[in-house]
C-alpha cells in the first residue's frame, strides 16, 4: 500500500525530529517507514511554504551512518534534534 507523504504528515501532526538550516528554513521529520528500503517522511520548510517529501534512507559504506538526499544535499540523521519525547 503506497501512502503519500502528505497523508502521513496530516495524521501525525507533531514532528519526531527537526533540523534548522537557517532562521527561516529547515526540515521536520514526521515518520520513518521501515521496509526492504527504509524511507523517511519529512516536510521542507522555506519561510511560509511547506513541501512534503517521502525520501529513501541511505547508509554510508564506512561507518553505516544513515542519511537522505534532498535538493542534491546529504542530511545525516544524527544531525537532527529529536523533539516531543
Amino acid at each position: 500500500m503506497n501512502i503519500t507523504a502528505r497523508k502521513i504528515i496530516v495524521e501525525k501532526k507533531n514532528p519526531v525530529a527537526t533540523y534548522a538550516d537557517s532562521a527561516f528554513s529547515g526540515i521536520a521529520i514526521y515518520d520513518v517507514i521501515y521496509d526492504i528500503d527504509d524511507y523517511i517522511v519529512c516536510e521542507e520548510i522555506c519561510g511560509s511554504r511547506k513541501i512534503p517529501h517521502k525520501l529513501k534512507i541511505y547508509y554510508t559504506s564506512r561507518n553505516g551512518v544513515p542519511y537522505f538526499k534532498l535538493g542534491g544535499r546529504r542530511y545525516k540523521l544524527d544531525e537532527f534534534m529529536r523533539v516531543g519525547f
